[in-house]
């Protein structure tokens, strides 16, 4: 029953994740509003922004590397070799094995507590990106696989790969896992931006945004702080990235970042594969 459940849920997951990222694939990243008419609605703008960036991250987090990691660990241990079955993997997992308190760990800490830190940084790296979801997506999953991802699932030295076979399936794996959650992320993310009404200091109409309440629980409330004061000094201003060189600057460095991310990934993805 649990192997059925794991199987389900996690094709349910990434079908779900897949099929938002490319209904909203072309949504802009950033929507384009009329200015704040206050410093007061600025800073509002700005809670508003991390409550559902982290929202997204929980979402996205839950599906993908949650329960789409879930899936992946099981399609792994089912095309392992029986001599890898019941071995203790890089995180202390066995193989083959599944249970109720390894599967909530695992969406806790991989998948929400994942989500929620791309969700946080998220409103600092936005207006970097491309300006349409798809490829902003592309270029956060391609960061994420070269920095997150070769650090730990796809580090050469992960002691998983001498256990699981084939190795080249659960390097695809890892690969797509992140392609999705990139994608998905910054299309639910953009929808978001573009479902939920702006915020208002009326008290009659905070009701309404209950759900922008994450953005008041410690210790989120410090990126919340310093999102909402920066919009609030920036009020009135045109934002830095609209000067053309600091855009050109802002290009540079996520086309080089790119790059060194791919790079990085393929040197990693050949160690694992020619060991």
């Amino acid at each position: 029953m649990a192997n059925v459940l794991v199987w389900a849920s996690g094709l349910a997951g990434m079908f779900l994740a897949t099929w938002w990222a490319w209904r909203w694939r072309r949504l802009p990243v950033v929507t384009e509003r009329p200015a704040p008419s206050s410093r007061g609605q600025a800073a509002l703008e700005g809670l508003r922004t991390v409550a559902l960036s982290l929202w997204a991250g929980l979402a996205a987090g839950l599906l993908v590397p949650g329960l789409g990691g879930r899936l992946l660990m099981r399609i792994t241990a089912a095309t392992s070799p029986p001599e890898a079955q019941g071995r203790l993997t890089d995180a202390q997992e066995r193989v083959g094995e599944i249970t109720l308190e390894g599967t909530i760990e695992f969406l806790v800490f991989v998948g929400l507590f994942g989500g929620v830190l791309y969700g946080l940084a998220h409103p600092f790296v936005r207006a970097l990106l491309p300006r349409r979801a798809g490829p902003a997506g592309v270029v956060v999953a391609m960061v994420l696989l070269g920095t997150v991802g070769v650090s730990d699932p796809m580090s050469p030295d992960n002691s998983d790969f001498a256990l699981l076979t084939p190795v080249w399936l659960a390097v695809a794996l890892i690969i797509l896992v992140t392609a999705v959650f990139g994608v998905a992320y910054i299309g639910l993310a953009a929808r978001l931006e573009q479902a939920v009404p702006r915020l208002s200091r009326r008290p009659s109409t905070w009701l309404a945004h209950l759900p922008l309440a994450p953005a008041f629980v410690p210790p989120i409330t410090a990126v919340a702080v310093v999102v909402a004061a920066g919009r609030a000094l920036l009020h009135g201003r045109p934002s830095p990235w609209a000067w053309p060189r600091l855009q050109l600057a802002a290009t540079t460095l996520v086309a080089a970042a790119v790059a060194v991310a791919t790079v990085r990934s393929l040197l990693a993805a050949g160690e694992i594969l020619g060991g």
